[in-house]
């Protein structure tokens, strides 16, 4: 049984407790359910997409991330590299073998604030 619940921006500790209750009742959360935290770090304004990582050291993964998946204030869709974002995880269609970031916001669920319209970084 998958257990479909909504929750936002929890602890990874949360998160894992939420998970390891589940499976004691005998029920899956999928991870596409759990917020993670991560950063910017590339995103090409011109073709639209980029990369968000989240981790650190060995643990770092890193997520491919379209403009549609981005919850930004106003209608131009960007984000500057550096910025801090929760996101759900999603698989990538495209490729099975890679993730994608979905509901891509600010800290805290806010909207993204609007970036400057500047070339591709």
């Amino acid at each position: 049984v998958t257990v479909s619940v909504l929750y936002w921006s929890v602890s990874k500790q949360t998160a894992a407790m939420f998970r390891n209750t589940l499976s004691r009742l005998g029920l899956h959360a999928t991870p596409a359910l759990l917020v993670q935290t991560g950063k910017i770090v590339s995103f090409n304004r011109q073709k639209g997409f980029g990369f968000v990582e989240e981790g650190e050291g060995d643990a770092k993964k890193s997520h491919f991330v379209h403009y549609t998946a981005l919850n930004v204030e106003g209608g131009y869709k960007a984000v500057d590299v550096g910025t801090v974002v929760e996101f759900d995880v999603a698989p990538d269609e495209r490729n099975p073998d890679r993730t994608r970031a979905v509901n891509v916001c600010a800290p805290g669920g806010q909207p993204l604030p609007t970036p400057e319209r500047r070339e591709s970084t």
